[in-house]
């Protein structure tokens, strides 16, 4: 049930970002849910662990925007689950999640695809097992998710890997549970997820990095449950999930946090469960998740809110 209520929000927020007439368009897919979608220029990049949408894909495919249709490249997925879709900002994608792929060598969990959607074979990172959450900032890659090794290399449940061929770099912290979300300013890496600590260092569910020097930083808003989701908003940090409170406030599953100072804004707008994806359109902000009630109103898996009303400072 939570699986299918996932794909609908992830469509929801779709129709809100690329259009409702391409939305009736689509094929809702089949097997499974949708965990990420992604536009770059007219095509439409989807990832879950569902079998098929229009025509058999596996995990993963790529969607015409324009019409809809599926376009005629390799497909190399055939089961397991695409969490995670990036550009590489060169018009190919970086895919994460859980799959494995034979094509002359092995290729799991962690691929990318150049522009015309073939596998860049020189690109091999592995990581032992499942990858979360993608990010490309300041042209470096982080990863997030599960693992414990990136190739042979260890690197528990966070990394920086190489673009070319996907080794690690030496940046190299830690998380003790799960990384689930990742989002940048340029200057700053943001993450969040199940983890109480980085590196041995107290950090529930909320965590940043200076880029500059890549050391951990001393904010430390926290959370008292997993964080699934979050987004900047100029200086303000967006975070869902399903903790009750965050900030060092009582936020209910939807906060709005200071990026300068541990605590959260002024701005409540309690969810009754889960959220589990935002997006950003202008100043419009959109929540999924499995709510039924959020800000105080009825409202089934999705709502949406005028984000410059998150800028009441405490």
């Amino acid at each position: 049930m939570q699986n299918s209520i996932f794909s609908g929000i992830l469509l929801l927020l779709s129709g809100f970002c690329f259009g409702q007439d391409f939305m009736q368009h689509l094929a809702m897919p089949e097997g499974s849910s949708i965990f990420a979608i992604r536009r770059y220029g007219n095509e439409l990049y989807i990832g879950g662990a569902f079998s098929s949408i229009g025509t058999k894909s596996g995990c993963y495919t790529r969607v015409d925007y324009t019409d809809s249709q599926v376009p005629n490249i390799e497909n190399y997925f055939s089961s397991g689950a695409v969490n995670s879709i990036i550009s590489d900002q060169q018009g190919g994608v970086f895919i994460g999640g859980s799959f494995g792929i034979s094509a002359g060598a092995e290729y799991k969990n962690l691929i990318h695809l150049k522009p015309d959607g073939t596998l860049d074979s020189l690109f091999q990172p592995n990581p032992n097992i499942t990858v979360r959450t993608l990010l490309l900032v300041n042209n470096r890659l982080f990863i997030g998710g599960d693992f414990g090794f990136v190739g042979n290399t260890a690197r528990i449940r966070l990394a920086e890997v190489n673009l070319l061929d996907g080794t690690p770099t030496n940046w190299a912290p830690s998380a003790n549970n799960i990384v689930k979300t990742m989002t940048s300013n340029g200057q700053r890496l943001f993450i969040g997820g199940h983890f109480t600590e980085i590196s041995s260092i107290p950090r529930h569910r909320i965590a940043s990095f200076d880029l500059q020097t890549n050391q951990l930083e001393t904010w430390n808003p926290g959370a008292d449950a997993p964080v699934e989701c979050m987004l900047l908003k100029n200086d303000t940090l967006i975070v869902g999930g399903q903790f009750i409170n965050a900030g060092n406030q009582n936020r209910r599953r939807f906060a709005a946090l200071h990026t300068q100072k541990d605590t959260a804004l002024n701005w409540i707008a309690d969810a009754n469960s889960t959220i589990f994806a935002l997006a950003l359109k202008g100043d419009t902000l959109l929540a999924g998740g499995s709510f039924t009630n959020i800000a105080g109103k009825p409202s089934t898996y999705l709502a949406a809110f005028d984000s410059n009303s998150l800028l009441i400072e405490n």
